[in-house]
């Protein structure tokens, strides 16, 4: 972070340094660093254009910051165009990215949800259509293609599951194709006509899937469920118990919207994100994308035929028993 730039900023602006201080420009782009790579502002650029700060802010993160600072509604535009440049050209690490989440968990409760803004805001991994047959080429060079631009955005409430922070509200966005007719969901996509969904194999196994409709769990808690199991034995029930009364803070529970979803791990959640993660682990390193019944009635009969599939493959002589066993798993624990 450019400490000497801020510091100028300051001295230029005494209207906004008698509201800012040092402090909470630091503050401030450390908020925008947290957003930027969410639905909330990068959505407002093209694809092919991030590194453009946009040049006014959409009016709910507008309104999450002036609420944040407590400023008038003309000192926090003035303070987007002041810090703004500044703020975009901020690139923290995942690991930085975490820190601030931690730090400002308790403004992203109090002041986020309202203007839409999850504590974690989940999306696809592109912002254009995976399909080469969808690429359009340029007005100014028909020579040249470019990928089709996704659009039509859908937002639903979440609840995410984490190790960092526990149990947490937050929103999930999907994007659509016109030209396929495919829609892009933050873990996979589906074709508007198919029965099938297909998990991305880049980047790799994403921070968080979907053990449910509404529902996700970071693949850190996972590979914590996968240890128990192996290493105690621990069955799923007591892994979402152990979560529950464990891992969730309980200093943050005042700040918890009551109107929203669930904010308890269940034995479903857990069998789902375990056999989730283990399969696109699998099919990750056998670089082959992973594809599930997207109607399925539910996630066990979603699951299933991958897991048997995955077990026949595993199974070696004297094993020929060895494909029913994680099954079986899956019918004790949901009985």
């Amino acid at each position: 972070m450019d400490f000497l730039r801020i510091c100028d900023a300051l001295r230029l602006y005494p209207e906004v340094a008698d509201t800012f201080a040092h402090a909470d420009v630091v503050q401030y782009i450390e908020l925008i660093a947290l957003l930027k790579p969410t639905p909330a502002l990068a959505y407002l650029q093209p694809s092919h254009q991030p590194s453009r700060p946009p040049p006014t802010l959409p009016a709910n993160v507008h309104e999450f910051l002036k609420a944040c600072f407590g400023v008038a509604d003309e000192t926090a535009k003035l303070a987007w165009a002041i810090f703004g440049d500044l703020a975009w050209a901020f690139e923290p690490s995942s690991d930085d990215l975490k820190a601030y989440r931690i730090k400002h968990v308790k403004l992203l409760l109090q002041y986020g949800l309202d203007n839409q803004i999850g504590v974690y805001s989940l999306s696809p991994p592109t912002r254009v259509c995976l399909d080469p047959g969808c690429c359009r080429p340029l007005h100014s060079d028909p020579a040249v293609l470019r990928a089709r631009e996704l659009g039509e955005p859908k937002n639903h409430r979440i609840t995410i599951f984490t190790l960092e922070l526990g149990a947490m509200p937050g929103y999930s966005t999907s994007l659509y194709c016109r030209n396929c007719h495919t829609r892009y969901y933050p873990n996979y996509y589906v074709h508007e006509s198919a029965t099938m969904r297909t998990y991305y194999l880049h980047p790799g196994v994403p921070e968080f899937i979907q053990s449910a409709e509404h529902f996700y769990t970071g693949t850190d808690i996972c590979e914590l469920f996968s240890n128990m199991m192996v290493t105690a034995w621990t069955s799923a029930t007591n892994c979402a118990r152990i979560y529950n009364t464990s891992i969730s803070k309980e200093a943050l529970q005042p700040y918890l919207p009551s109107n929203w979803l669930s904010f308890e791990m269940d034995v479903e959640d857990v069998l789902n994100s375990f056999f989730l993660n283990a399969l696109l682990l699998d099919h990750l390193e056998r670089r082959h994308p992973l594809e599930l019944r997207h109607d399925a009635p539910s996630s066990t009969e979603r699951l299933c035929p991958a897991l048997e599939a995955r077990n026949i493959r595993m199974a070696g002589p004297g094993q020929e028993k060895g494909r029913s066993r994680m099954l079986r798993a899956v019918n004790q624990e949901s009985r």
